[in-house]
């Protein structure tokens, strides 16, 4: 397996939208130049919310900046080499963010005794986590 995993704060916000674009398209193109043949996975660290617009749908704000990470969403899972790989977005986790407690639960439960897991977060939030 030949994995890197970005723990956040590689993309922090600009204070217009139109910086924030080239920052994530910046950020695409470079990591395809220079990681190609590499599953590069990340996940979303405070500094990627710096400047986020309330609306994800608009450009330069969430929704581009996932499609920028290539994340499905801002918390995820994924199984490499009998592995499973669990992203959080622990920027949100103090904020009352029940639905992804919820989903990380659940994902826990449903994980085959003995698989490894890995998990991945940008800010310790262990008052959460326990």
């Amino acid at each position: 397996m030949r994995l890197i995993l970005n723990t956040g704060d590689a993309l922090g916000g600009a204070e217009d939208l139109e910086r924030n674009c080239r920052r994530h398209r910046l950020w695409r193109e470079i990591i395809d130049a220079e990681f190609a043949g590499l599953t590069v996975k990340s996940i979303l660290g405070n500094h990627e919310y710096d400047w986020l617009p309330e609306d994800p749908a608009i450009p330069g704000g969430l929704n581009d900046l996932l499609a920028a990470l290539e994340m499905p969403g801002r918390y995820y899972q994924f199984d490499e080499a009998g592995w499973r790989f669990i992203a959080i977005d622990s920027t949100r986790l103090d904020r009352g963010d029940e639905a992804q407690i919820a989903w990380l639960e659940n994902l826990l439960a449903q994980t085959p005794a003995g698989m490894p897991v890995a998990i991945s977060m940008s800010l310790t939030s262990w008052s959460r986590l326990t």
